[in-house]
């Protein structure tokens, strides 16, 4: 399964994708859901929101792409790829 977010806005340099099978899926957007519950605080930023990020980033080319181990890492999620140009 592929989900998309699409470049919303001028923020996003690049459209975010990730691969997932349905058990990841639930998973990620669960603790995306929890993430945003007001209260929670510390822990890892979820790995939705780190590959959105990493679409936001100056010089990335084609997309921010979670792959299907995908996982919050620090501050980059861990199993994402993505490509920039250097200058």
């Amino acid at each position: 399964m592929q989900i998309k977010f699409a470049k919303l806005t001028t923020f996003f340099q690049v459209e975010g994708v990730f691969y997932v099978n349905n058990h990841l899926e639930k998973l990620m957007l669960d603790e995306l859901r929890n993430a945003c519950r007001p209260g929670m605080v510390g822990g890892f930023l979820p790995g939705v929101k780190q590959i959105a990020n990493v679409a936001a980033l100056p010089g990335i080319v084609g997309r921010s792409v979670g792959l299907p181990d995908v996982h919050s890492g620090y501050g980059f999620a861990i199993g994402r790829l993505e490509f920039f140009l250097s200058s």
